[in-house]
């Protein structure tokens, strides 16, 4: 079983290779509409990339459900950006496992306001 709250304290830290180690060699994530990463080396490196445009992130969970080997969460995502100020998101992550490490990955939320 994955410890999602881990998971979650290691993005809200900005450690891409600890959320990176939640998949499998060669597991998928999609966020929002970008390319899917594939393989974990993609994860941690995509990862990376989406951290360097902003100061920081906080998840808040609304929701949790549990179907064979989806997993879905519903949350709140704050995030801090590179000009000082915050805006919060909704959002809704799928997660398809394999045993105790992800297979698949997708987060739905409209990043824009983070640029805006």
């Amino acid at each position: 079983m994955i410890d999602w709250k881990r998971v979650y304290q290691d993005v809200d830290r900005m450690d891409a290779k600890a959320f990176a180690s939640a998949f499998t060699e060669e597991g998928k994530m999609t966020f929002g509409n970008m390319p899917t990463l594939v393989g974990r080396t993609a994860v941690e490196q995509g990862t990376v990339g989406f951290y360097k445009t902003i100061k920081g992130l906080h998840h808040e969970f609304v929701g949790t459900w549990e179907h064979g080997d989806t997993v879905v969460h519903e949350f709140r995502t704050t995030y801090h950006r590179l000009d000082g100020k915050s805006v919060t998101i909704p959002a809704v992550t799928i997660f398809r496992l394999q045993g105790s490490k992800i297979r698949d990955g997708r987060v739905f939320y409209d990043p824009s306001p983070i640029y805006a």
